[in-house]
């Protein structure tokens, strides 16, 4: 009895990493917009900062535009940051939760994902929303820094699937009332608009 052999040449993987940010390398893929449970029905993407309010009066999308990245790459780390300009009151705790509705920034809004459609629950906080066990959780109380978040996990999915990438949502947790104020992506200072750092190996 003969026995079917096959060879398959796998390509040889490099490695990179990255620094994704709006202004550097010619990069312009990030979308960022902060929710706000007081002015529910208004849009806040064109704004150069965005606000986090504890507990979960004031919320951040964000999302990076991976498309280039091929989809066969293994993803070793990759973490969001954002610029931290101002802080007041107690320390916030800010939980990290992969989105899973499509959304359009300079649209959405506390009671919208963009002009047609609603959120399942207002704030992009419904099980269809968004994921309801946090990626990762940073708590800070002070300006003048920068806070990462690990989304090395969601980002691997995002490379394999780039329709599956609709960011994270940066929501205020616990009975604190204070807030953070954090350089968004039409900031004028393009030192301290959002990142997102990558390390990776690909063909």
């Amino acid at each position: 009895m003969k026995t079917a052999t096959a060879s398959v040449t796998v390509p040889p993987l490099n490695a990179y990493e990255e620094i994704l940010q709006d202004g550097l390398n010619g990069y312009d893929g990030t979308g960022d917009v902060f929710l706000d449970a007081w002015s529910p029905d208004t849009n806040y993407a064109g704004s150069k900062w965005m606000i986090i309010r504890q507990p979960n009066t004031r919320s951040v999308l964000v999302r990076f535009n991976l498309a280039h990245i091929s989809p066969y790459a293994l993803v070793g780390q990759a973490q969001i940051g954002y610029y931290v300009t101002y802080a007041a009151g107690n320390p916030v705790t800010v939980d990290a939760y992969q989105v899973y509705r499509p959304w359009v920034s300079h649209k959405a809004t506390w009671n919208r994902v963009n002009r047609d459609d609603l959120w399942q629950t207002p704030g992009a906080n419904g099980v269809d929303d968004r994921a309801q066990t946090a990626t990762d959780s940073v708590t800070s109380s002070s300006a003048g820094h920068w806070i990462w978040f690990n989304v090395t996990d969601l980002a691997q999915g995002w490379v394999a699937s780039p329709e599956a990438n609709n960011g994270v949502l940066l929501k205020g947790v616990g009975t604190a009332n204070a807030e953070l104020i954090v350089a968004g992506s039409k900031s004028l200072n393009p030192t301290f608009r959002p990142q997102i750092r990558l390390i990776y190996q690909a063909p």
